[in-house]
């Protein structure tokens, strides 16, 4: 089987449970409030070591299970040390498109063999560079802008950050608690338009009103296509033939302290890889990596 690496833009959901304090880890502990600067009452820092404890505890019998060559990905603590798992989830996707009509364009793609073997379109300027969405659930967002600027770079040959927070302040029922690619596609085709990051900053909060300036418009779309359910074939070939894709995935725990190896993003550099994280590919759609894969078709 031919290996080949999927530039995708992920949202994710996961779960998660807390421990009681060791003083042994007092000294770990300062330190981890010193790098991300808390600064607790004494009420939360109790509350907050117990939940840091026990994803550290996750992380390092992780790490054992990669060590003894169990696991094939690697953890490190991070920001999200202290969060408990509902407030992890408030910063990601945890509303699904409803299912939808697709489109089987994709299928008259080239035969697989007639493929490469791998295509980085980082390399040949379809990506931005990676940006943190903080604590608001707007991985939607990014995942939609994502994929628009390398269409953008493929028609006109720029690359031009586009704004998560013009879709996070005026799509509809969309916002820092979730939303769905489709929708915010959909906002765009009928809004005539998305504007781009440096006319509209991205603030990691919903604002109260919505400041689309239609002079800023850096593109419009003319449809999405969403690709045949689970089809990893398919999503191959589209990623092979027409740009980065966005896909909705289930995530275990582990994917918050994910740092490198063949993992189960678009977080900031700090994050796995750079910013980035590999997938296993052609393992029964592994996470869902398939399930809902969309494109947009300036």
């Amino acid at each position: 089987m031919r290996q080949f690496i999927h530039l995708i833009f992920i949202c994710w959901g996961l779960s998660y449970c807390f421990s009681a304090k060791n003083p042994e880890l007092d000294t770990e502990w300062e330190l981890f409030k010193s790098t991300y600067g808390r600064n607790y009452t004494a009420k939360e820092e109790s509350f907050r070591r117990q939940i840091w404890e026990r994803n550290l505890k996750f992380i390092n019998d992780h790490n054992q299970l990669y060590e003894e060559g169990n696991l094939t990905y690697y953890l490190e603590m991070n920001e999200f040390g202290d969060m408990t798992d509902e407030e992890f989830m408030g910063m990601l996707n945890t509303r699904m498109a409803p299912r939808i009509r697709r489109d089987t364009a994709a299928n008259t793609f080239s035969n697989s063999s007639d493929l490469p073997i791998s295509v980085d379109w980082r390399k040949q300027g379809y990506v931005t560079p990676v940006r943190n969405q903080r604590r608001c659930g707007s991985c939607w967002a990014f995942s939609a802008t994502g994929v628009l600027e390398g269409q953008l770079f493929r028609k006109t040959g720029k690359l031009v950050k586009l704004s998560p927070q013009n879709l996070i302040d005026c799509a509809r029922f969309q916002g820092c608690r979730g939303g769905s690619v489709v929708a915010a596609f959909n906002y765009i085709k009928k809004n005539k338009g998305i504007v781009s990051e440096e006319c509209y900053p991205y603030v990691a909060k919903k604002n109260k009103q919505c400041s689309y300036r239609s002079e800023c418009a850096a593109l419009t779309i003319k449809k999405h296509v969403v690709l045949p359910f689970g089809n990893e074939k398919v999503l191959m070939k589209t990623v092979a033939n027409v740009g980065p894709v966005a896909v909705s995935v289930h995530a275990p725990k582990s994917f918050s302290y994910y740092r490198g190896g063949k993992g189960p993003t678009n977080w900031g550099a700090w994050w796995g890889e750079k910013g980035y994280m590999r997938i296993a590919k052609d393992k029964n759609n592994h996470c869902g990596i398939a399930t809902h894969a969309v494109y947009a078709i300036l």
